[in-house]
């Protein structure tokens, strides 16, 4: 069967594993794996989730032609015309021949952990150590830090994994480019293995040195996405404590590599809807590829969550994007679809309950970090 004759198949069940910062086998990162059928690769091998009454259902689904209700957000993505993991990962798996007969681990995805060094307003402890940190001086931590600790098994498990010689290896967190563990697990991969894989970096490239780049030298081929949601001033607020100038100078060295190439995942919501154009025309000047994203937790930062007045503003940019020559089929759409969401919501009578609300989160989030949104969000 082709991915034509089954317009709802999706590879990632078929060749596809994640594996999350708790150490939970998933589908995929926008499919979590419901608490009742968790598995855990502190505790087993990826065998037992293969076989698991869940991992089998999902498949099933997709054999039939079916939509399951754990990738609903892909499904709403697509329903608003816009790039699903679904879709962007599609192409990958077409050259690699995946289809309903597949069985083979084409695709690992690992979440080592939530170590980060950056607490990014959209985030939360559970992706980032550094927001966990400020939880506990705001007196709303939920984790525990031992929860999200892989332990000695996790790593016997994981190195099994490897022994099945995926051909693509990507990696998030956390902070990936801030592991040593990490560092280390790829520093020890035999060179055999690395030249004919690929590796995928999510990185919010604020660390880059030396021994990264010995590693990186290592594989086929790295591709790096830059998590960057503005520029300057604004990208600095959202990903605090970042600097903007020591994330330029990494980009510039990591783009240097003969073996890398790169893009930049842009992450919409409600703080830079207003100044998208910005992100958008950096990423031209830079000549490196934008994939636009749009936030839907925590939902009082969703792109639509303003006051009339930032609304039509956002409009307004978005109206600027649409000017630029040669803008992408990706962006195009993406952009158009967040103008329509926007004009929409217009319509619509708002309380400014969530507006409120999320507020109270930057106030709250601002007064720890000597920070203020109002440099950003008039109103």
């Amino acid at each position: 069967m082709s991915h034509s004759d089954n317009n709802n198949f999706c590879a990632l069940p078929f060749a596809h594993t994640l594996i999350n910062v708790q150490g939970t086998y998933q589908i995929c990162c926008r499919h979590p794996t419901p608490k009742e059928h968790a598995i855990n690769i502190n505790h087993a091998p990826l065998e037992q989730w293969k076989k698991s009454k869940y991992y089998l259902q999902v498949k099933d689904s997709f054999l039939k032609n079916e939509k399951h209700p754990g990738c609903k957000n892909c499904w709403d993505l697509e329903s608003l015309g816009q790039q699903s993991m679904r879709k962007r990962t599609s192409k990958d798996f077409q050259i690699m021949k995946v289809n309903k007969q597949s069985d083979r681990l084409y695709h690992l995805e690992i979440q080592l952990g939530n170590l980060c060094n950056l607490s990014c307003l959209m985030c939360s402890e559970m992706y980032s150590s550094a927001i966990s940190a400020e939880n506990k001086k705001l007196g709303i931590k939920i984790l525990e830090q031992k929860d999200l600790t892989w332990t000695g098994t996790a790593f016997i498990n994981l190195n099994k994994i490897l022994t099945l010689n995926p051909r693509i290896i990507s990696i998030a967190g956390g902070e990936p480019l801030y592991s040593k563990q990490l560092l280390n697990l790829l520093h020890d991969l035999p060179a055999s293995f690395c030249k004919r894989t690929v590796l995928n970096i999510n990185t919010n490239a604020t660390v880059w040195h030396d021994h990264w780049e010995q590693v990186m030298q290592k594989f086929k081929l790295v591709r790096f996405t830059f998590s960057l949601d503005g520029t300057m001033g604004l990208y600095e607020y959202i990903r605090y404590p970042s600097s903007w100038n020591t994330v330029m100078h990494n980009i510039q060295q990591i783009v240097k590599m003969h073996n890398v190439k790169s893009q930049v995942n842009c992450v919409v919501q409600n703080l830079n809807i207003c100044y998208l154009s910005d992100i958008i025309k950096w990423c031209r000047d830079n000549n490196i590829w934008i994939t636009l994203s749009q936030l839907s937790n925590p939902s009082f930062l969703r792109l639509t969550n303003l006051p009339p007045s930032l609304k039509t503003q956002a409009i307004t940019n978005l109206e600027k994007c649409q000017t630029f020559d040669n803008l992408s089929a990706h962006t195009a759409e993406f952009v158009k679809s967040c103008q329509t969401q926007l004009l929409e919501s217009q319509q619509i009578h708002d309380s400014g309950a969530d507006w409120e609300k999320c507020v109270s989160y930057l106030n709250m989030r601002d007064q720890v970090r000597n920070n203020s949104h109002k440099k950003f969000l008039t109103y």
